[in-house]
């Protein structure tokens, strides 16, 4: 019967064929070679197979010993993960953080951030939502995130500016208001379908974004307003970042309406529950805010 083998074992076992012998491994964990030879031996025993085996003045791997060796590499990082998750709790590091991120903050500036936090993130894990106005809000006065980048705060709640995002009014280049020349009367808009990203929303927030169009289908993502352009239905209100290359390449035109050429919007960093953002939350938070320097855009 297979006697219970410790992980200290495992560790020596992969020391003395790491270092190639007893001597060398003996040296890299500060123990004595006699002491490490009986644990291998012992280990052999326990486990009914032989691991090693010496050729001339070499320490070789058995068949048996190959097969233990590479399947047991898992088991000692699979402790060293765990002690590290002991340290980490033992911290206040959070082990996971929500996110909710407004629909028009770029793509690019969101993953640069991420990107950075990964390799100091000690396994902490994040849910990231895509949100418009409406659900943005929502969880924020709900603290059901951690951290939030809004463009628009609920009562009570303080954010710090992030980015300012331009906001253009595009049609496709087949659409009737696209052959319109020179400043087009925000009154022109009504007769025509508006496109508009939206979510529920209470009604002090329900209407932004709106141009007065008496037709408007609401959809609830970026990709869907674009898809709905894209097939010559309707206006819509977008970031600029995210129709520059359609724009270029004529597929949509912006309009320049009167009264309304384009639409500044600042997105700011939300921390919804302040009292109780850890360390690796704050972390979070501080990457947004020093990664945010426009260099995103580009």
């Amino acid at each position: 019967m297979i006697g219970p083998v410790t992980l200290e074992q495992w560790r020596i076992f992969h020391a003395v064929i790491k270092f190639g012998g007893y001597a060398h491994a003996a040296k890299e964990l500060n123990k004595s070679h006699s002491s490490l030879h009986h644990a291998l031996s012992k280990m052999q025993d326990l486990l009914g197979v032989p691991l090693v085996r010496t050729e001339g003045k070499s320490l070789v791997l058995t068949s048996e010993g190959e097969v233990l060796l590479r399947r047991s590499a898992r088991l000692l990082e699979n402790s060293e993960e765990l002690q590290m998750t002991a340290k980490t709790l033992s911290e206040g590091w959070e082990t996971e953080l929500s996110i909710a991120v407004e629909s028009i903050f770029p793509t690019s500036c969101l993953f640069n951030t991420l990107k950075a936090f990964y390799p100091q993130s000690r396994g902490c894990r994040l849910r990231i939502k895509d949100t418009v106005i409406g659900a943005t809000i929502s969880a924020i006065a709900n603290k059901e995130v951690d951290l939030a980048i809004a463009s628009f705060l609920p009562k009570g709640h303080s954010g710090t500016s992030l980015i300012e995002i331009e906001m253009l009014t595009v049609v496709h280049n087949s659409h009737p208001l696209a052959k319109r020349k020179g400043l087009v009367p925000e009154r022109d808009l009504a007769g025509h379908l508006q496109i508009v990203i939206s979510e529920k929303m209470s009604k002090e927030t329900k209407d932004r974004g709106w141009l007065k169009a008496e037709q408007r289908w609401t959809v609830d993502s970026l990709s869907a307003a674009l898809s709905c352009l894209h097939q010559g239905m309707g206006f819509c209100l977008l970031p600029r970042h995210e129709v520059e290359g359609d724009l270029a390449s004529g597929k949509l035109v912006s309009l320049q309406v009167e009264n309304i050429l384009s639409r500044k919007i600042w997105l700011s960093l939300v921390v919804s529950k302040p009292e109780s953002l850890g360390p690796a939350g704050k972390l979070l938070r501080d990457l947004f805010l020093e990664g945010i320097n426009g260099s995103c855009l580009k």
